[in-house]
């Protein structure tokens, strides 16, 4: 029989430990200004508790205990799910014939620039209770962006980060055509959405068909203002899989008639990212007493008024800063987010501070306050009302504790990443790369650099971007790529003729000459394999103006935090821009130092996004 005395011995230990761990780190499970350290010794009180339950115990009540490695049982609905034996941060790909064994393995971890922090797997929205039973769901639904892929995904990072903020549902957009992809796709096709719900307490998604079914003609949320039965959706039909073109958005075809009608029932959220942010004030009232708020923690009209003030206080600072200036005539803003160039605010700033620093050209508020929290539908538009989210989340949404503004950054880093079966094949090219690279006396690591020149309609709508292959090379890659560098260029150049001056200096390699190596994969992931690929070069050179070029960047900017390379405590990477038109010099050079959001804000990614995201973390709580 084990002795009760050293139970109570390692008990003791273990809440020490865990308590010396919360003394030394900034995370909390729940990070609120209202968090106290009994509650959190209540916390680690129940995290031990479940850990030593007998295996008797756990299987019976396996249904609402949270299990790190597979995370919280969940209903997926018709979600697309990519395996549950992993978890999101991490990534495991089989072997594949041709490939060095060894190489491939470190490939898989060179890609990775994601991160496990199983604490923040149990954070929620500062909106919702700790531990309520009875919290009554809320939705946010949206529509789709009209533009191409990386419009797409800018704007579903941005409402997938305001769901989780939110603690609403997501609801996904019915399956579509995307536009240039040549099947009907979902979200789940490319994210692992499934798996991503099944692990994290924050975030719920589920598909609109599952919404409609269950919770709209049941009448379970919503009603008919005037009769007050259930809502019924344009004909009675609740699977509009396959049946809409993002591209044409509420304007024409059955988009229109779902879209249309669904703006009527749900409750616009009006929010225009080029003249507001989104803020999302901390509620300053209990998250444990929430029993006549169904589980919900609302705002109070001061917590609101509090975050109004900081603008004001901004808009007094830059009006002081003017005065200074008097022979000055840039607008006020303009003047203000140069103080922030090579002088990031710190993660943990004051809130004043920090919304100064996203704020830009902006003078509004929105600010999600106590009458939105308590919709229980709100639904995000499309463009062409004014609503379009072609904004990175990080420059749109600003959380007021910047715990809770760390951790959203992180979820996004760490869980909303492309499916593996897209990673597994960039290691595969990656790892190729490598070998191609390789002199034993010259390039030993098998390095290589990294291009996306984007051409096509480009040529008509940014003819700034324009240049001849020679110039090409002559004004930009000669001054930072190394004559007989190998070079991967990810291009929508049919004409490969275009990079002959180019490879008469440097090896060049295309997607195309890795077919071997792809030949299972679904040709709608080509262009995000690209995107991985690219983002690997020792250096990078891109194309301004290109949200493609613009998302490799940002995932250099992880890597390069992650990897600690020069530059990373201002978040710099060494990446560069192209142009043609002589007026866009100061493109070329902008990612090897910091500077703050400003407009136009999709143009390209900024490094307050991946700078310094672990800060506070103990290095125990990651794991690796």
């Amino acid at each position: 029989m084990k002795s009760p005395v050293l139970f109570c011995v390692l008990g003791t230990l273990i809440v020490f430990v865990t308590l010396n761990v919360y003394q030394t780190a900034s995370w909390i499970p729940h990070p609120s200004a209202t968090l106290t350290r009994d509650s959190f010794t209540d916390f680690v009180s129940k995290a031990v508790d479940i850990q030593t339950k007998t295996e008797e115990e756990v299987e019976k009540n396996e249904e609402r205990s949270y299990d790190e490695e597979k995370g919280l049982p969940v209903d997926i609905g018709r979600l697309k799910h990519h395996g549950f034996d992993h978890r999101v941060a991490g990534l495991s790909c089989p072997a594949y014939p041709g490939l060095n064994e060894a190489l491939y393995q470190q490939v898989q971890e060179e890609i990775t620039y994601w991160r496990d922090i199983p604490a923040d797997s149990l954070t929620t929205s500062p909106y919702q209770c700790v531990g309520s039973q009875q919290q009554k769901k809320k939705y946010l639904t949206f529509e789709p962006d009209e533009g191409g892929w990386n419009n797409i995904r800018i704007a579903l990072e941005t409402v997938v980060a305001m769901a989780v903020v939110m603690g609403r549902v997501l609801v996904l957009p019915p399956s579509q055509e995307f536009s240039r992809m040549s099947t009907h796709l979902g979200y789940d096709d490319f994210y692992h959405l499934a798996s991503i719900q099944s692990e994290l307490a924050s975030l719920e998604v589920i598909t609109f068909q599952d919404f409609l079914e269950r919770e709209v003609v049941t009448g379970r949320i919503l009603a008919d203002p005037i009769t007050g039965k259930p809502i019924q959706p344009p004909g009675g039909r609740t699977d509009w899989n396959g049946l809409l073109k993002n591209y044409e958005s509420a304007k024409q075809g059955h988009g229109s008639t779902l879209w249309n009608w669904w703006r009527g029932v749900a409750t616009p959220l009006l929010w225009d990212y080029g003249e507001c942010i989104a803020v999302f004030p901390e509620p300053t009232g209990s998250r444990e007493e929430c029993a006549e708020t169904r589980g919900w923690r609302y705002t109070t009209e001061e917590d609101e008024n509090r975050v109004q003030r900081y603008l004001i206080q901004i808009e007094a600072e830059d009006a002081a800063r003017m005065q200074k200036r008097p022979n000055d005539k840039r607008p006020a803003w303009a003047v203000r987010v140069e103080t922030y160039n090579n002088r990031p605010t710190p993660i943990d700033a004051p809130p004043v501070q920090r919304m100064g620093e996203i704020l830009a050209h902006r003078s509004k508020l929105c600010i999600y306050n106590h009458i939105l929290q308590q919709e229980p539908v709100l639904h995000a538009m499309g463009e062409q009302i004014g609503t379009r989210f072609l904004v990175h989340f990080y420059a749109f949404l600003f959380l007021e504790d910047w715990r809770h503004d760390v951790w959203l950054k992180r979820f996004v880093r760490d869980h909303l990443r492309y499916v593996d079966e897209i990673q597994c094949a960039a290691a595969r090219v990656v790892a190729k790369l490598h070998e191609f690279a390789h002199d034993d006396q010259s390039n030993p690591t098998g390095s290589y650099d990294t291009m996306h020149v984007r051409r096509g309609d480009f040529i008509s709508f940014y003819k700034q971007t324009v240049q001849s292959g020679e110039q090409l090379y002559e004004d930009h890659v000669k001054q930072v790529i190394a004559e007989n560098r190998t070079i991967y260029i990810a291009t929508d150049e049919q004409d490969k003729k275009y990079f002959e001056t180019l490879g008469r200096h440097n090896k060049l390699y295309y997607l195309e000459d890795f077919k071997d190596l792809l030949k299972d994969v679904n040709p709608n992931y080509f262009g995000m394999l690209d995107q991985l690929i690219a983002s690997t070069g020792d250096v990078f050179i891109g194309t301004f103006y290109s949200t493609f070029s613009g998302f490799i960047n940002r995932l250099r900017g992880y890597r390069s935090q992650k990897a600690q390379l020069p530059g990373y405590e201002l978040g710099g990477i060494k990446s560069y821009y192209t142009f043609g038109d002589k007026g866009l010099t100061y493109a070329r050079s902008m990612m090897l130092t910091y500077r703050s959001v400003r407009q136009a804000f999709w143009t390209n990614e900024f490094p307050v996004g991946w700078r310094d995201l672990d800060y506070g973390l103990h290095e125990d709580s990651i794991k690796r």
